[in-house]
């Protein structure tokens, strides 16, 4: 219970951090070389692997719940705000939407994706390992992968119309006492999925603290 609650803790702290951190190593790019193109370009190259994980998740997502999928984008972008201020976009998918609960499954499958990222990095190699470079690879894609795998507000636009529908769920659960925990370990082993529970949080540990730090540096540096 209490690996779970810090996994939730984590998760937010990095919801929190993790755009803040983006936006402001965008700025600082942009300070520096006065070019929103290459600002962008900058930092797809920092956080490529998080980008193409994170839009393939909704593009994969949206083919596989039969949305009509249209374009993939992998390259960020600068935005101008009608005030002049500068922002990033770090990619994009387009499709058709035909209803909220396949929008709202498809604008939340980053976060999913990237734990089967995590669960791919713990079955190859446990955090910390014997060598430096095993370890600076490891907190290189967690940090990349944990900051751009949760939803943006686009994605989240269909979170009020599932409400019913999780109010729905939630009753059924409750009515014919449904024991998630209980359905989903006779799946998975319960001892591994406590030992990857444990290891996911620290990823999601170095990751929050390496967030933190750069967004208070930047911070301080009144760049964000």
């Amino acid at each position: 219970m209490l690996d779970l609650l810090l996994f939730i803790i984590s998760s937010y702290v990095l919801f929190i951090f993790s755009n803040g951190t983006q936006q402001g190593l965008f700025r600082l790019f942009y300070s520096i070389t006065a070019n929103p193109t290459i600002s962008a370009a900058l930092i797809s190259l920092l956080y490529f692997p998080g980008i193409v994980l994170h839009e393939l998740s909704h593009f994969i997502t949206g083919v596989l719940v039969f949305l009509d999928v249209r374009s993939i984008s992998l390259i960020p972008r600068a935005l101008v705000a009608e005030d002049g201020s500068i922002g990033l976009q770090l990619g994009h998918v387009t499709y058709v939407k035909a209803d909220p609960v396949r929008g709202f499954i498809v604008g939340i499958a980053p976060f999913f994706y990237g734990l089967l990222a995590f669960y791919g990095l713990f079955a190859w190699k446990p955090f910390p390992a014997e060598l430096f470079w095993h370890n600076a690879l490891i907190i290189y894609l967690v940090f990349v992968i944990s900051s751009t795998m949760f939803w943006s507000k686009q994605d989240l636009k269909d979170l009020i119309y599932m409400v019913p529908f999780v109010v729905v769920i939630g009753g059924a659960l409750w009515i014919f006492q449904i024991d998630i925990p209980s359905f989903l370990s006779s799946f998975v082993s319960s001892d591994l999925l406590v030992a990857f529970i444990k290891q996911a949080n620290v990823y999601l540990f170095f990751s929050a603290l390496i967030n933190i730090l750069i967004y208070t540096i930047l911070k301080f540096a009144k760049i964000t």
